[in-house]
């Protein structure tokens, strides 16, 4: 999916309009999530010891079928009326793009070989790992300090909305004035302020401040996926698509797999304690030192820019 929607919005957006595409397409994920937590209850009533296991198998078997009869509904009108690229391409560099061989040797050497692009990876793997582990263990880490499961849901609601918003935002803005490092580097030490304050108010147990500080978590936090999905493209041109965001995507969900089982240790063995989240933090301020010393090198961004002054300067003489 991640490089599906890198390769749509280079394609058939042009740079003015990229952030905005790039960001509905890689937050549908966590749309779906959301979906996915409003229908389970819907269909599956809550099973507990002794309870009719053959009535719950075959309401999760419902579950599955109605899901999988959306899914494919969904997808039919895209199987049957999508194009593959358009009749005119936005820009010059979405053309270089789509006449481009994928070459996974020589695409992966250049890769390799890219100071920013490996910095890059790293300080979306750290935040990205903090993502997911928050949203997997998040009843987990609040639990001993009294907030309930319903808090938990209303916790990862609220954190998943907001940081909708954010992202939207902040491709909305890189749109207009492409300043990928300096949004970095804001997302960085922002989440690591942010996730700071959430250490000392998460054991007052005060549910409205608690949200408070998820919700301004979320916004600043989210939007790190649209923006290191485009940054990364723009630091790798002409680069793949599907092996810039792909390979970024693949190490991140490594370590995001990681951080959850460390996280979900911690929780469990030192329930009332704070661990959790100063794993967190360390991970954060990881992604705010490697943010100092990535260079935004817009190569994607300066073709364009160079074929325009071409037109110009050919008009003017």
């Amino acid at each position: 999916m991640v490089n599906g929607v890198s390769k749509l919005a280079t394609a058939w957006f042009g740079d003015g309009e990229r952030g905005l595409a790039t960001a509905l397409g890689s937050l549908t994920t966590p749309i779906g999530c959301i979906v996915g937590l409003v229908m389970g209850p819907i269909f599956v009533a809550d099973f507990k010891d002794g309870g009719d296991v053959s009535r719950a198998q075959q309401e999760i078997s419902h579950y599955m079928m109605i899901s999988g009869g959306i899914t494919t509904c969904m997808c039919l009108p895209l199987l049957i009326f999508f194009e593959e690229r358009p009749e005119k391409f936005p820009s010059k560099s979405a053309k270089f793009s789509s006449s481009q061989k994928f070459n996974f040797m020589s695409d992966l050497k250049l890769l390799a070989t890219n100071r920013n692009y490996i910095l890059i990876c790293l300080n979306f793997a750290m935040l990205y790992g903090v993502y997911t582990c928050l949203g997997a263990i998040i009843n987990n880490v609040t639990s001993p300090f009294g907030y309930t499961s319903t808090d938990s849901s209303i916790f990862g609601g609220v954190f998943i909305f907001c940081g909708l918003s954010g992202s939207f935002t902040v491709s909305s803005y890189l749109d207009k004035s492409p300043k990928y490092l300096r949004t970095l580097r804001m997302i960085c030490f922002g989440t690591l302020i942010a996730s700071t304050i959430f250490l000392f108010v998460l054991p007052k147990a005060n549910l409205l401040l608690t949200v408070l500080n998820i919700a301004i978590l979320g916004i600043i936090l989210l939007p790190i996926i649209p923006l290191c999905y485009s940054f990364s493209i723009e630091l790798t041109f002409p680069v793949s698509e599907a092996m810039s965001n792909g390979v970024m995507m693949m190490f991140s969900q490594i370590v995001g797999s990681i951080t959850t089982v460390l996280g979900t240790k911690l929780a469990s063995y030192h329930p009332e304690s704070e661990y959790t989240i100063i794993m967190f933090l360390g991970m954060m301020s990881v992604s705010c030192f490697t943010s100092l010393f990535i260079k935004e090198d817009l190569r994607r961004i300066n073709m364009s820019r160079n074929t325009i002054s071409e037109k110009v300067g050919a008009q003017a003489t």
